[in-house]
């Protein structure tokens, strides 16, 4: 009776196209990364930026920071598995001290500080590209537009231009994923350099401030 095993010449040219078909069948059951990833949330901005000015009197002021509290949102467009190009928009208040002090060591309110919009752009590298873990980080370009503010001394009120500013840093962010749903819990910090031009209304001197925030959000991210 003739034997139905396979001869050895049928195995190596059957065995190599299982194998590929086998892996291409693999390949195609994997889900498609998406190339849309949406991410908003809450914003923390903490920056330990200072200036000294003078009243019309001539005493000393003291101003600096605090975190603040804001709102930011960005966009991915994930042109492939590990990068991807995201832009994104904040808003917050430059952190500021709610006293200033002046010479006799006295303490005064002071207004707002001035509004804080940094729009950015940044090169996203994914370091677990297709895990449910989604980790990410690059380099980030900003334009920061700063709003004027004023110092209310109690006996006076000073009012202060800032210029806007372009900055450079960095971005490190993850996206945990909830089940199959395309929403994530999203949290990202951004480390940005930046200079504050701060001038009194009507000066033609202004004061030099670095502004070195580090932005932390936190919420959520959809991904389509």
């Amino acid at each position: 009776m003739k034997s139905l095993r396979p001869s050895p010449r049928t195995l190596r040219l059957t065995l190599p196209l299982a194998c590929l078909l086998a892996i291409s069948g693999s390949a195609a059951a994997q889900p498609e990364t998406p190339r849309w990833h949406l991410r908003f949330g809450g914003l923390l901005v903490d920056g330990d930026q200072a200036f000294t000015t003078e009243d019309d009197a001539g005493s000393s002021v003291l101003a600096g920071g605090n975190a603040e509290i804001g709102a930011g949102a960005a966009v991915e467009y994930r042109f492939s598995e590990r990068f991807g190009l995201e832009f994104g928009a904040a808003f917050a208040e430059v952190p500021n001290y709610e006293d200033a002090s002046t010479s006799p060591n006295d303490d005064v309110e002071i207004g707002e500080g001035p509004s804080y919009t940094p729009l950015t752009a940044s090169l996203a590298i994914h370091l677990t590209p297709g895990r449910r873990v989604d980790l990410y980080f690059g380099p980030t370009l900003a334009f920061v537009q700063y709003g004027d503010f004023e110092l209310d001394l109690g006996h006076e009120t000073i009012e202060y231009e800032v210029e806007d500013d372009f900055a450079w840093g960095a971005t490190l962010g993850v996206d945990v994923g909830i089940g199959d749903s395309g929403w994530s819990i999203s949290a990202a910090g951004t480390y940005l350099t930046s200079d504050m031009e701060i001038r009194q209304r009507g000066s033609s001197s202004f004061v030099v401030v670095p502004f070195d925030p580090v932005m932390v959000r936190m919420g959520a991210a959809f991904s389509f």
